[in-house]
């Protein structure tokens, strides 16, 4: 009794698939899936442009954040100098470790800077963005190097 419900089943599912099959197979000859585009191209210019425009705003966005975030680098970096924290080898690795960071970010400022140049704002966003997340990990060497100098130097006095 069991095979003849199993092979019921089975033909059950067979045929439920042969029948997709089919309805796939006549409608991809008879066009009926094809989609249609009912947007005009000035509609489609428009959206690119609009896309387009969009990342144009964002990119000038996270230039000025870039901005910032080197102004408070600055500001930090100037103050480790001043406080000489290369006489203090655990400070010394942390801004050592940030400066690696800031090196990798070079490759990624010349690519935005270049699709910047080519209009390409898309692609500029997200290389700027790549760069403004180097800057974001070299202030946090950086910041904590601070912290760490200025226990050092508390403990000196």
């Amino acid at each position: 009794m069991r095979k003849k419900i199993a092979n019921k089943n089975r033909l059950q599912v067979s045929g439920a698939v042969l029948s997709l099959f089919i309805i796939v197979l006549f409608s991809a000859k008879c066009g009926i899936n094809k989609k249609r585009n009912n947007e005009t191209s000035g509609e489609i210019t428009k959206k690119i442009t609009t896309e387009e425009a969009d990342y144009k705003k964002n990119y000038e966005h996270k230039i000025k954040v870039i901005k910032q975030t080197d102004d408070v680098l600055n500001r930090v970096v100037n103050y480790l100098k001043t406080n000489h924290y290369e006489k203090y080898p655990s400070v010394k690795s942390l801004v050592d470790d940030a400066f690696v960071q800031l090196n990798k970010a070079k490759m990624a400022k010349e690519k935005y800077i270049k699709y910047e140049k080519e209009a390409k704002w898309k692609d500029a966003f997200i290389w700027a963005e790549q760069y403004w997340q180097y800057q974001v990990k070299a202030a946090d060497f950086d910041l904590r190097a601070k912290k760490l100098l200025d226990q050092k130097l508390a403990q000196n006095k």
